[in-house]
């Protein structure tokens, strides 16, 4: 029987794997480039550096959990709650769990949750990214767009909107 997958909050000592997790999501990029690995790993660095701290100043009060198979840290879920609306800041898998439901069932648990709270999630995808079908088969619409992202909200279920009195 297969390893249940869990949640846990990120620690300071999981620094080090989300860094591998980003510059694994953004290997192909850089090879593309013609960038030696010397080069590529110090470009992953200064991007995912930067990163964090936009992450960190756009959503302080995000919550970052680590994607699990037992003990086993395989991606990260970024989270921020404002205003009654949750962001989905960002999803990443390693590239050896993704297409096997993982990160689908992820995304059903946090659209249950959300659902609970009468919240709605929000979410913006680089165009041309493989997710926007997963994101659309998961009931996420498109909501706007600009020159590089598509921005998706999951709205509240029917029998969940708060329809206000008068």
């Amino acid at each position: 029987m297969p390893e249940a997958v869990t949640l846990r909050n990120a620690v300071p000592a999981d620094e080090v794997f989300l860094f591998a997790l980003y510059a694994e999501t953004r290997a192909d990029e850089f090879r593309s480039w013609g960038l030696g690995a010397q080069q590529q790993e110090a470009l992953a660095r200064m991007q995912f550096d930067a990163r964090q701290r936009s992450y960190a100043a756009a959503f302080p009060c995000a919550a970052d959990r680590i994607v699990c198979v037992g003990a086993l840290p395989i991606g990260r879920l970024l989270t921020c709650l404002q205003d009654g609306k949750l962001q989905l800041v960002d999803v990443a898998l390693l590239g050896s769990h993704r297409q096997q439901g993982i990160g689908a069932n992820i995304l059903r648990q946090l659209i249950e949750e959300c659902a609970t709270g009468n919240q709605v999630i929000r979410l913006q995808v680089l165009l041309g990214n493989p997710a926007q079908e997963i994101y659309r088969r998961l009931g996420f619409a498109e909501i706007g767009r600009d020159g590089m992202y598509i921005q998706m909200e999951h709205p509240l279920p029917y029998n969940h909107v708060l329809i206000p009195a008068g």
